[in-house]
C-alpha cells in the first residue's frame, strides 16, 4: 500500500512540475515575442537574414513561392518558383532598399524564365501579358515555349516592426519585362508577402 501511495505522490508531483515548466516556457516565449521590435527596415535586415514568402502576379506568373537572403542591410537577393496559366516560372532578383523606415521604396533587377507545359493558350493566359506581348501564334497553339526575361523593378515594401507579426512585410512593385531573344517588352505589376526569420 505504501508503494502505491509513493507512486501516486510521485506521479502527481511530476505532472505538476511539468505543467510549471511548460507554463514558464510559454510565458518566456510570449515575453520574447512582445519584446521583438525593430527600429527600421535596416535593423530588421540586420537581425533577420532569410525571408520566405509568396508573390502574386508580375514576374511570378499567377503565384510563386520565394526565398530571400539579405546579404547586406539594404540589399536582398531572392529566388522563386511558381506558375501561371499553362506555364511554370522561375525568378531570380536583387532588391536595393532606398528607405530605412517601415515604408521602404526599392528598385531591383532580375531574371525570369517562363516555360510552357503544352497547354493551348489560343484563348489567352493568366497573366495576359504572356499571350498579348510575348508568344507567337504557333507558341500559343502548341503551348511549347521557353521565354527568358530580364527586368527592372520599382516598388514599395511595408514592414511590420513590432508586435505579433514583427518581421513580416508586404510589397507592391511595377516591372518592365524584356524578352532577351526578340526584345519584346511589356509592363506588369505584382504584390507579395515575405516573413523574415
Amino acid at each position: 500500500m505504501r508503494a502505491l501511495l509513493v507512486i501516486l505522490i510521485f506521479s502527481v508531483a511530476h505532472t505538476s512540475l511539468a505543467r510549471i515548466d511548460v507554463s514558464t516556457a510559454r510565458e518566456e516565449a510570449q515575453a520574447t515575442e512582445i519584446r521583438q521590435s525593430f527600429e527600421s527596415a535596416l535593423d530588421l535586415h540586420r537581425q533577420k537574414k532569410v525571408g520566405v514568402g509568396l508573390a502574386f502576379a508580375g514576374v511570378a506568373g499567377t503565384m510563386a513561392a520565394n526565398i530571400q537572403m539579405n546579404f547586406a542591410l539594404d540589399v536582398g537577393v531572392a529566388i522563386g518558383y511558381g506558375f501561371g496559366s499553362g506555364f511554370t516560372s522561375f525568378t531570380a532578383n536583387m532588391k536595393q532598399l532606398l528607405g530605412t523606415g517601415g515604408f521602404a521604396p526599392y528598385y531591383g533587377l532580375g531574371y525570369a524564365k517562363w516555360t510552357g507545359n503544352g497547354k493551348d493558350l489560343s484563348g489567352g493566359s493568366t497573366p495576359s501579358i504572356l499571350t498579348d506581348k510575348f508568344l507567337s501564334t504557333d507558341e500559343k497553339r502548341s503551348g511549347e515555349f521557353s521565354e527568358n526575361f530580364i527586368y527592372p523593378s520599382i516598388g514599395v515594401q511595408l514592414y511590420k516592426m513590432s508586435g505579433d507579426w514583427a518581421g513580416s512585410s508586404v510589397y507592391l512593385e511595377l516591372v518592365y519585362m524584356l524578352d532577351v531573344e526578340d526584345f519584346a517588352g511589356g509592363a506588369t505589376g505584382g504584390l507579395g508577402y515575405t516573413r523574415f526569420f
